[in-house]
């Protein structure tokens, strides 16, 4: 346990904990729009893994049970799910497989978009991430915040059991208090 004059100080030289997509698996994905008509709904379910790192000594996290994670496409909404809550200690790197589930109606356009970025490999997506967190300065809790994570990223496939390359990742990152 930390005397308490060494808080400011680990809590001045944190390192805040990244966040990074191993890979996305598509594991369904069904529609009802027929071929000659491109509109239908659709329903899908990815796994995403995500790794998160932590590399301080005395600092942990606390992952509260209220996180969320959303995939969209050009504004709609693929699929959503829940991030669990856990406790990750310093000095470790954790990776969370989470399940996203949803059920999509596209209008004419966005499905020929859709389908158009298929058949072109590149297929750009937007994962949000909303997660409230405790940081944990050895054994003691403090306040807890929302961290937001913004990740434009283009995957090269959406097929079903066939894990999506991810061509390319811009992640921003906020916080909510």
């Amino acid at each position: 346990m930390p005397n308490i004059g060494s808080i400011p100080w680990t809590y001045r030289y944190h390192q805040y904990p990244p966040w990074t997509h191993q890979n996305i698996t598509c594991s369904i994905i069904t529609s009802t729009a027929s071929d000659h008509l491109l509109t239908g709904v659709t329903f899908l379910e990815f796994t995403v893994a995500v790794k998160a790192e932590n590399p301080n000594e005395q600092i942990g996290f606390i992952y509260g049970k209220d996180g969320s994670v959303m995939v969209s496409y050009q504004g709609s909404t693929l699929c959503s799910g829940k991030i669990p809550n856990f406790r990750q200690p310093g000095k470790n790197t954790s990776t969370l497989n989470i399940v996203l589930k949803g059920k999509s109606e596209f209008g004419n356009g966005l499905q020929e978009a859709l389908m158009d970025n298929r058949n072109s490999g590149k297929i750009p997506l937007v994962v949000q991430v909303k997660a409230p967190v405790t940081v944990v300065i050895g054994e003691f809790p403090l306040r807890e915040i929302v961290a937001l994570v913004n990740n434009s990223l283009v995957v090269d496939n959406l097929s079903p059991h066939k894990k999506a390359k991810i061509l390319s990742s811009q992640i921003t990152y906020g916080f909510e208090v």
